[in-house]
Parts: C-alpha cells; structure tokens; sequence
C-alpha cells in the first residue's frame, strides 16, 4: 500500500473590495486588438529568415567543413510549407511561421539553425490564411505541440493547482506577483454584458461545475431584474492576449443568490453564489477550488488571494492575473489593528469577517473583490 500526497487548495472565504467596470479587451469581436506589429525585426524574425538578408552567422566558421551536396537542401523554409490553418480547433499555440513544420512545432532545430541554406524562399507562406481562430497575429501561425500530443483525458479533482502552469511555452514575464498560464485553475472573472462588450466587474471562483461564489456588494445590483446580464468567464488568464494554449469560456448567469444576512453598507456576509445556465466542463485550466468545512480555522495560516486589481490609486487594471501571499490574523487581533485606524476605537468587527495581510506594501488590489483566498492542505489517500 503507497500513500501519495497533493496540494490541494480550500477557499478561506471570497474577499471584499471595491469593484470598477473594466473592459475586456479580447471580447470584441472585430479582431483587432491594438496595432499590429509589421516588420521583421519587430516580429522577432531571425536575420537568416529575412527575404533581404542573408544569415548573421561568419561564414568562415564553417568553410573548413567538408562539401556537402546542395541537392541535399530544401530551399523552401520548413515553416513555409503545409501549415494546416485548421488545427486550432485541435489544440495549438501561435509561435513564429518559421518555427512551424507540417503543423507542428519544430524542436530539434532542423530547418531552423542551418549556416548553408541562405537563400530565401520564392514566396512567403500566405500568413493571412491563418488568421482563423484563434488569432494569431503577423508572421505567426497555430502550430500544434508534439509534447502535447499524447495528453491523457482530464480527470476532475478539486483544488489542484497548477504551480509552474500548464504550458512552459507560455510564460508570465519576469514581473513580481504575476501567475503562470493555466497556474489557478478555479479564477473567475465577473463581467457584466453592455451593448456587446463584456465589462470587468469583479473577480470570483468556481465553486463546482454549476456555481460560482463572489462578493455580494458586486452582483447585488444585478439580482433583480436587472437589464444586464452577467456571464461568469473562466480559463481567463492575459486579458488583452487571444493566443493563450487553452482559450477561456463564457457562462451565462441563470440566477443570483445573495445572502439574506448580507448589508451592503457595513458588508456583512457579503456572499453571494451565481448559478450558470449549463454546466462547465472541466479541463487543467478550468476546475474547482474545494470547500472548506465549517469547522476549519485558518488563524496564522499562509494564503493566497488572486486578481485583475490595480496595484496603484488610479492605476489601470493588470492584463495578466496576479497573486499576492498574506497571512491571516485572528479575529481579535484584526480588531485590535482596525481599531487603531479611522474605523476609531468603537469599532467592532463582525464575525463573517476573516481577515488576511497587514503586512507592509502586501495587499490585493482595487477590483479584486470577490475572488478567492486560499490556503494549501494536504491530503493523503492509500
């Protein structure tokens, strides 16, 4: 008998803020999403894959090599030639053309690091044939992964969290506080559907394949009768980027519960859970976040809060999605601390409340209301 052990993550609570419409720029549906970047260089197009330079390599390192048949050469680039413009519904990843042989991604290099193939070829490969979702951009194509190819069917499991993501091709620039792709399986995005464009309202979590839990001051205005609809979106990750491994889905809002305790001036139990309109299919970058019992204390516990928010007064929101630790504090001592501020000494804190950070230039975000507060557990099976 083995006991293996995993990290799972139970949510501490959804937390509270402010919460500010924000567009989602990957919405729209006219396909352009900012200038496009034209040139070469721009493109990151390599000197030896320029039409009007030859290869930045000395020739004479390699004029001390045997003669080799030229017969042996294809002069047409590997990443020119039968490009299947088609498989993107089959699970592919924009990555520059010449990188790209017979719709996969080439990682051997052949093709590619080859000092005697200087001439270019006659004709490009017609990248405006491959702007078909998902969309890709200039002088880039959806290639499909080898390493991917034999990927076993997702098994369901809640709070598995993905530490390093789940594609090392995408990567989160070298920015403090910013997540992997595909990293927090269970973020949700909150966005309210005005005159065809999906507005950011706050963040949530996914709770299991029917509901998802938010912050009650930030959908309370839309549970009665309200002329927007919400749709909850999950797999979210580059807000302003369409060529993510794994696209993001939109569910629709059925109905909204808010809690019948909750006092949107004072925010008591501000909870409330959306139900979707049909259920989500769960896939490595969409899955739910586990429930913790009722029992559970998290006093002094490591936790990890997520979201879109500003980081500054007036900032704009963060296109890749962020994570900040905090600790939480138990109750007394959050009350004692929040009593040293303008709340004044009479404050009294009410018992939904748990309260994370407190430490110096550590705290979520404008706009990150709603999103999740979680803590790792292990878990052991036989």
């Amino acid at each position: 008998m083995t006991t293996s052990v995993s990290d799972k993550w139970p949510l501490s609570r959804s937390l509270s803020a402010s919460n500010r419409d924000q567009t989602i720029v990957k919405v729209y549906p006219s396909g352009t999403y900012g200038p496009q970047k034209k040139t070469y260089e721009d493109a990151g197009v390599p000197p030896g894959k320029r039409p009007d330079m030859a290869p930045d390599v000395p020739p004479q390192e390699y004029d001390t090599q045997p003669a080799q048949d030229d017969s042996k050469y294809d002069d047409t680039d590997k990443g020119t030639k039968n490009v299947d413009d088609n498989i993107g519904a089959n699970g592919c990843i924009c990555v520059p053309y010449y990188q790209c042989d017979d719709g996969n991604i080439i990682t051997d290099g052949s093709g590619i690091i080859d000092p005697r193939k200087i001439k270019p070829p006659e004709q490009e490969i017609p990248l405006e044939s491959n702007y078909k979702p998902p969309f890709c951009g200039t002088f880039h194509v959806c290639c499909k992964d080898p390493e991917s190819s034999t990927t076993k069917p997702y098994v369901h499991k809640c709070g598995i969290r993905n530490p390093s993501g789940i594609n090392k091709r995408i990567l989160a620039p070298d920015v403090t506080g910013e997540s992997d792709f595909g990293e927090w399986p269970w973020m949700a995005a909150i966005l309210k559907v005005e005159n065809g464009a999906n507005l950011f309202q706050c963040g949530g979590v996914l709770i299991d394949h029917l509901h998802a839990l938010t912050a009650a001051h930030c959908v309370s205005q839309f549970s009665h009768n309200s002329e927007y609809k919400l749709v909850v979106r999950l797999g979210e990750w580059d807000t302003q980027k369409t060529s993510e491994f794994l696209h993001h889905e939109d569910y629709k809002v059925e109905n909204i519960v808010i809690h019948k305790a909750f006092r949107n001036g004072s925010l008591w139990n501000d909870v409330a859970i959306l139900r979707l309109e049909s259920e989500v299919q769960f896939k490595p970058h969409i899955d739910s976040v586990c429930l913790p019992s009722i029992q559970e204390n998290f006093d002094s516990m490591q936790c990890v809060t997520t979201g879109w928010g500003k980081s500054a007064y007036r900032g704009s929101y963060s296109n890749i999605l962020k994570e900040v630790k905090v600790p939480v504090l138990n109750h007394y001592e959050c009350q004692t601390a929040l009593t040293q501020t303008r709340l004044g000494p009479r404050f009294r804190l009410h018992d939904s409340f748990i309260c994370a950070g407190g430490e110096q230039g550590v705290d979520s975000c404008k706009g990150d209301g709603g999103g999740p507060l979680v803590s790792s557990k292990k878990t052991y099976k036989s």
